[in-house]
């Protein structure tokens, strides 16, 4: 299997981001930065952990890493996925590799309605704290 390269930002989280002091928001960088890197190795790790090793980081920071950390969760089974099928098409295909299909436009309806009824949540929460 190829090693992950990365992982990314939404801006969609920027909000979030905005409202940390800059403190804050270099504490929230390490801990999605030391999440994304382990969690394609190590399904089980959680976003809770890393957030235990920043003893620094004020409750809204830690809400913003767990929301963040979801996409990450997200986007790196369905990374896992992809590697996993091509592998799997390769030894079956012998070598020849394919490209996987695209996203359906109710897959995509589905998935922005759920990331952003989760959106919704997290600010609700967000402005609730203030």
């Amino acid at each position: 299997m190829n090693e992950k390269k990365g992982f990314l930002l939404y801006f969609d989280s920027w909000p979030m981001v905005m409202d940390l002091p800059m403190e804050q928001r270099g504490l929230l960088l390490t801990a999605l930065y030391q999440y994304a890197q382990r969690v394609w190795r190590e399904d089980s790790v959680t976003m809770d952990e890393m957030t235990e090793d920043c003893p620094g980081m004020a409750p809204q920071t830690r809400m913003a890493c767990r929301f963040m950390g979801v996409y990450i969760l997200r986007d790196t089974r369905r990374w896992l996925s992809q590697q996993q099928s091509r592998s799997r098409r390769r030894q079956e295909e012998g070598g020849r590799p394919r490209p996987s299909p695209a996203e359906s436009e109710e897959e995509k309806g589905v998935r922005v309605r759920e990331d952003m009824d989760r959106i919704k949540r997290l600010m609700d929460r967000v402005q609730g704290e203030r």
